[in-house]
């Protein structure tokens, strides 16, 4: 392991996505050995699990930071209770109900509103059958006032259930005034 990461630092090592294979790229303005190029070529699969698994320890620890940074507006966020009675027989066959037609001229927009409706209308009913996947994930943000927010959203990938809560830090008037 240390061997990777001596690697990693020296050559400067970074991981990527192209298309559905991680692959590696070193910096090319490094001069090379022959034996650290076979080195890193035999084991590029251990230097990619390493490079991830860095990269999920930062986020992490960014999470954290954030998490204990923000943490008085978190508690003011509202709690949800997502209550529902999931039956998946129900809930396939609402979401079946749902209208996938599009129309593209120019008078069509009033169909297309109300298709949206009626598959909001839908989704809305299939949601109280859903066994929900919930999601929850929490961006850290500051106003345009450089007051902290937080944005909270919690969503559902199966009946599109989506909510978001924003709570920011209070004005403090006294200190615009002094």
């Amino acid at each position: 392991m240390d061997k990777i990461i001596e690697m990693v630092e020296k050559y400067q090592i970074a991981a990527f996505q192209e298309g559905r294979e991680r692959r590696i790229r070193v910096d090319s303005s490094i001069a090379r050995t022959p034996a650290d190029v076979e080195y890193v070529k035999s084991h590029k699969r251990e230097i990619i699990q390493y490079l991830d698994a860095e990269s999920d320890r930062r986020i992490a620890e960014e999470e954290a930071k954030n998490r204990e940074k923000y943490a008085p507006l978190i508690a003011k966020l509202p709690i949800r209770n997502i209550t529902n009675t999931p039956d998946e027989m129900k809930f396939r066959e609402l979401m079946s109900q749902i209208n996938y037609h599009h129309f593209t001229g120019r008078e069509d927009d009033g169909l297309n509103l109300s298709i949206s409706a009626g598959n909001s209308r839908i989704r809305q009913e299939a949601s109280q059958f859903c066994s929900h996947e919930l999601k929850t994930e929490y961006d850290y943000q500051y106003t345009q006032d450089a007051r902290m927010r937080v944005v909270r959203t919690i969503s559902c990938p199966k009946c599109q259930l989506y909510i978001r809560d924003e709570v920011s830090e209070e004005i403090e008037i006294e200190k615009m005034f002094s």
